[in-house]
């Protein structure tokens, strides 16, 4: 896998597409959400070539209402180590509410530690159009707001993997949406293109592999590999996932599956 993907990391970057090119993602083709309240997963972060940077854990929680829209809260808590404590984020919780009815997210929070202080974001996902997300954050040296523009769907870093999974990719599946992460707008296309056998700490998985490219909105010449593994079940577990970021090609690797990993019945109308 490794191999493979670093190859694939080098290669030529491809233009990116337009919004008329990004295509609405389609709603989820299962009845049941393939996870509940109480699924926890973890995951160690790694440099590629094993250097070991951080964990990550992720946890459903309880559906709850908020201006009576029903909504589904996920939470994650990084923990960096070695030379990621010292260049980067050192603690960081973030929660997003993600709408019952589509799994895209209606508010998102993160609070986190580097070594020069504390930081915090905000951000909140209105569907009136225009389409704009709206962020507000802290920082040792003040607040401020900013406003970004997306095409059809925006995500959130968080949120991402649990839409995925109830969108139940096949082979050969073609997506296309916005993400919002480290407070700006990123535009992901990509599709199912191989199928995988993966070995982590938390076992052995029979996977599908979507391959992809991200670029800043705001930033299109620089354009990078995304990659994601899951699991080619109902479940669609996240096993793995891989990136170029500015220190390195980075790679989460599942090494738990806690809680519960199947759904109830969908309450979307």
């Amino acid at each position: 896998m490794l191999a493979t993907s670093l190859c694939l990391l080098m290669a030529a970057a491809p233009a990116v597409p337009a919004d008329v090119d990004c295509a609405p993602l389609p709603m989820a083709s299962s009845s049941k959400l393939p996870f509940r309240a109480g699924e926890h997963l973890d995951f160690d972060i790694d440099v590629l070539g094993g250097l070991k940077i951080g964990a990550v854990g992720m946890e459903v929680g309880v559906p709850e209402r908020q201006s009576k829209i029903l909504l589904l809260p996920i939470k994650a808590h990084g923990v960096a180590s070695g030379l990621a404590a010292s260049v980067g984020k050192l603690d960081s919780t973030a929660t997003t509410w993600l709408r019952i009815h589509d799994l895209h997210p209606q508010h998102y929070r993160e609070d986190y530690v580097q070594p020069n202080g504390q930081f915090w974001t905000e951000v909140l996902f209105p569907t009136a159009l225009p389409h704009q997300i709206h962020l507000r954050f802290g920082q040792p040296n003040g607040t401020g707001e900013r406003a970004f523009g997306y095409g059809n769907d925006v995500l959130d870093v968080v949120g991402v993997f649990y839409l995925l999974r109830t969108l139940q990719p096949k082979f050969g599946d073609r997506l296309c949406f916005d993400l919002y992460g480290s407070r700006h707008v990123w535009r992901v296309w990509g599709k199912v293109d191989g199928r995988e056998s993966l070995t982590t700490p938390a076992g052995s998985f029979a996977t599908l592999r979507l391959s992809g490219h991200a670029a800043r909105l705001d930033k299109q010449e620089e354009v990078r590999e995304v990659f994601l593994w899951l699991t080619d079940d109902a479940r669609r577990l996240p096993v793995a996932a891989m990136g170029e970021l500015e220190i390195g090609p980075l790679r989460a690797l599942l090494t738990g599956v806690g809680g519960e990993t199947k759904g109830p019945k969908s309450t979307r109308r």
